[in-house]
């Protein structure tokens, strides 16, 4: 037989075996629903245990008490009532209302705006705001709540990002070949049949973090745990654009409405947690740098610091701390053009330690919400000077809104919703919302908001990287 002979012969030989392969990758792409995978493509979460379960009469489900450190108490009835309305809001703090709790944040508004609008169809909204709780965790929770019926998800994600050690080491460090590999397998309706029916994320080489969040400001010293990595802040910014995508497809696979709220942040009274100098500059110019910041700290001359900034930025224009204080003077004596804009948003940017949503991501939700079913929009919504930076009297820390802010924030969500059809608002909402919601003041109690202040005021300690240790 002829050289040529036998290379056809050992090539037919190897399609005819592939064949069952090819046969059941088309098969489970056109009737198995498992083979539709909306795992994060670079972190797996798969351990992450179930944040509802019966109660011990199972007409209701309820958060899981081991959760409480995370979740609030919520629950919602294992049969749904004909003519409720289910809405799950998923999310972070920002969700749960932090510094207070669930009671004053925006679901429970969205909850009595839904009562006196349409009350023939009686609410049911569940707050699914985890503490700490990047995309990727939400992620999991929305595959949750889709098995519960619901009518609407509400998505608020983007400030948890970068809390977690989550290392692009493994993604990075894969060759051209490996990376391709891996990849083909993630598309593999097979692969993913498979891996769903064994456990675990179709990508063999994700990092599997634990099964609740691990904070590095959790641990003392976690402030110094933060590098200027611009690289490792692009792939988590990356990664945060295909969780959320995920997420929306998931509810329009699964025919639920989803609206989405793009995350709003204070970037006026919220100087960067960390500051540093660019690592990539020599040590001399380093060290300048970092002695001449010095002197913006512990000066008193504001001509001096200013003119020390403008030094700095010329040899490192990322450096947060000098856009920052740059831009506040310009914020404080009136200027508010897109200079100052720039300023205090590269100050954002670039802090060491992002404990808010940075613009890439904000412009990945604002992309995203075209797709959503509805949207809001709460950086426009607290910028009520028309000037491109929320107002900071909007908010109580660096991300959480006040309770006005969270009452702003329901009554916007709920005109979204009339504005899509998915609600009618009678004439006289406005009227019974006010009187429901003073009902609901009343009925909380000074204790609620003495605690909610001090919450408060161990979360300021938090961010600022003493958790854990004691002041000075």
């Amino acid at each position: 037989m002829s050289r040529r002979k036998v290379w056809w012969f050992r090539s037919l030989a190897i399609l005819i075996g592939l064949l069952p392969l090819v046969a059941a990758e088309i098969v489970l792409r056109i009737v198995d629903d498992s083979s539709v995978t909306w795992d994060d493509p670079l972190v797996d979460v798969s351990r992450q245990p179930a944040l509802f379960i019966p109660n011990e009469a199972g007409n209701r489900f309820i958060v899981d008490p081991q959760r409480g450190n995370y979740f609030r108490p919520a629950s919602f009835a294992t049969e749904k009532v004909a003519g409720t309305r289910r809405v799950f809001v998923l999310g972070g703090s920002t969700v749960q209302g932090r510094p207070y709790a669930h009671e004053t944040a925006f679901s429970t508004w969205l909850s009595l705006w839904m009562q006196a609008a349409d009350p023939d169809h009686p609410p049911e909204v569940v707050n699914v705001g985890g503490v700490s709780y990047a995309s990727y965790r939400v992620s999991r929770l929305l595959e949750e709540v889709l098995q519960h019926q619901p009518d609407l998800i509400v998505l608020y994600t983007g400030h948890n990002e970068f809390l977690e050690d989550r290392t692009y080491a493994a993604t990075r460090a894969r060759g051209r070949w490996q990376r391709w590999m891996d990849d083909m397998a993630t598309a593999s309706a097979t692969v993913r049949f498979v891996k769903k029916r064994l456990g675990g994320n179709a990508n063999l080489l994700s990092p599997t973090l634990a099964p609740e969040v691990d904070a590095r400001l959790d641990h003392v010293g976690g402030l110094d745990a933060y590098r200027r990595d611009p690289s490792w802040r692009r792939s988590v910014e990356t990664d945060f654009d295909a969780s959320i995508r995920s997420m929306v497809e998931r509810c329009r696979h699964a025919g639920v409405p989803i609206l989405v709220c793009v995350p709003a942040s204070d970037r006026v009274r919220t100087p960067p947690f960390k500051t540093v100098a660019d690592p990539s500059l020599p040590d001399p110019q380093q060290q300048r740098i970092d002695h001449g910041w010095q002197e913006v700290l512990s000066g008193q001359d504001a001509s001096k610091k200013s003119s020390v900034c403008k030094q700095i930025l010329q040899t490192d224009p990322l450096h947060a701390g000098a856009n920052y204080y740059l831009g506040r003077q310009r914020w404080d004596g009136g200027i508010r053009d897109q200079t100052t804009r720039t300023f205090l948003t590269v100050a954002r940017d670039c802090d060491v330690c992002p404990l808010r949503a940075t613009s890439p991501i904000v412009t990945s939700v604002r992309s995203i919400t075209a797709q959503a079913d509805a949207s809001v929009d709460v950086p426009k919504l607290f910028d009520e000077d028309n000037d491109s930076v929320e107002d900071p009297d909007w908010f109580v820390d660096h991300i959480h809104p006040s309770i006005a802010g969270h009452q702003r924030i329901a009554q916007a969500i709920l005109r979204a919703l009339q504005r899509s059809g998915w609600i009618q608002v009678s004439d006289d909402a406005d009227a019974k919302f006010s009187q429901l919601r003073d009902q609901h003041f009343a009925s909380l109690g000074e204790e609620y908001f003495l605690r909610g202040r001090a919450r408060l005021r161990g979360l300021q300690q938090w961010a600022s990287g003493r958790a854990g240790q004691s002041d000075q």
